[in-house]
């Protein structure tokens, strides 16, 4: 394949930086621990890519990282599985979110009903932007809002770069995240309308710890999306890729 230049300039955020949707100063030297995140893409004849993986530099993810990114992941391939034509994209970000709160909750970061959570935009302090974006000629590519309906004003889905329902043809990220961002907590800490669904204590422990993004990029399909990034993904497979297994 002919590779003309980089899509975007690179992401490449460790530690806390890793919070940073879209950090750009790379200057930041990786300890050991970290994670990594690694959000890049090319362009080739004209069309572009954008893939993000997040790798532990240590070469394992420690229990803390394993729980979080196996959260990322899940939410990730059920996307990827329920993606087709006549869905509407706005229920693939509510599903990520909604597994997202059900594992936050079941790590003990969250307390209370994980549909109530749904509803009162809980998933948002942990993923503020939208599942994905169209690519193409541009790494985010126009079209977005050309049908369906309008930008929501709720948290997390007003990020939202398109909600389309989905057609056979088009290319799409499904880039689902858990962000750990000092700003947002603090925020959600003071918004009486969703503190207590909070386990601060333990929801504090996790400061510092930076954030996962897994992206991959799907062509809408008759009967389901085609995964045109087919790079590792699950703990097991990147953990083994980094220690050459």
């Amino acid at each position: 394949m002919k590779l003309n230049n980089l899509a975007f300039t690179p992401i490449c955020g460790s530690g806390n930086n890793a919070s940073i949707l879209h950090y750009p100063t790379n200057e930041r030297k990786i300890e050991a621990g970290d994670l990594l995140l690694q959000d890049a893409g090319t362009c080739g004849y004209g069309y572009c890519s954008d893939i993000t993986r997040t790798f532990p530099t240590s070469g394992h993810y420690s229990e803390k990282q394993k729980g979080i990114y196996r959260l990322v992941c899940e939410s990730n391939l059920a996307v990827e599985a329920a993606l087709k034509p006549g869905v509407e994209w706005t229920d693939m970000h509510l599903l990520a979110d909604k597994i997202h709160i059900a594992g936050l909750k079941n790590l003990g970061l969250l307390q209370g009903d994980v549909d109530e959570m749904l509803e009162k935009r809980v998933g948002a302090v942990f993923m503020p932007h939208g599942l994905g974006h169209l690519v193409g000629i541009t790494v985010h590519d126009v079209g977005g809002y050309t049908k369906g309906p309008e930008r929501s004003p709720l948290p997390g889905l007003k990020s939202l770069r398109t909600r389309r329902t989905m057609e056979v043809g088009l290319v799409i990220t499904v880039e689902p995240g858990i962000y750990f961002i000092d700003f947002l907590l603090d925020g959600a800490k003071e918004n009486p309308e969703i503190k207590d669904y909070f386990v601060w204590e333990k929801v504090d422990e996790y400061r510092g710890f930076g954030g996962v993004r897994i992206e991959d990029i799907v062509a809408i399909t008759e009967t389901g999306c085609d995964l045109l990034s087919p790079a590792p993904k699950t703990v097991e497979e990147i953990e083994a890729t980094i220690n050459g297994e």
